[in-house]
């Protein structure tokens, strides 16, 4: 298992938008070649959703609980585009974001 932090939050959103689609790519290609778990951490939603088998969210603080953890029922195979319009992307994203405003 490895873990990735993403710390581009500082960076433009073009920029951060350009560098989030090659390392997207990276790690779907990564886990469809080799097989492996890695645990993604991000605050951004739509990435999380995207690149997710789940979506794993924790209350804040220390001693942290896990407050959401549903699947992600997405295509395999996913393109940055068109994986944002089906209903179930949307349905998900929205999940997400009501637990994070309501924890």
């Amino acid at each position: 298992m490895q873990q990735i932090q993403q710390s581009l939050q500082a960076l433009p959103v073009l920029a951060k938008g350009q560098i989030d689609m090659v390392a997207s790519a990276n790690y779907v290609t990564y886990l469809q070649a080799h097989g492996t778990t890695i645990v993604f951490v991000t605050h951004d939603i739509d990435e999380s959703v995207y690149l997710g088998d789940r979506v794993v969210l924790l209350s804040p603080g220390p001693g942290a609980k896990v407050v959401l953890d549903p699947p992600v029922e997405l295509p395999g195979t996913r393109d940055r585009i068109t994986t944002r319009g089906p209903a179930e992307f949307v349905a998900l994203r929205s999940e997400v974001g009501r637990a994070v405003r309501n924890r």
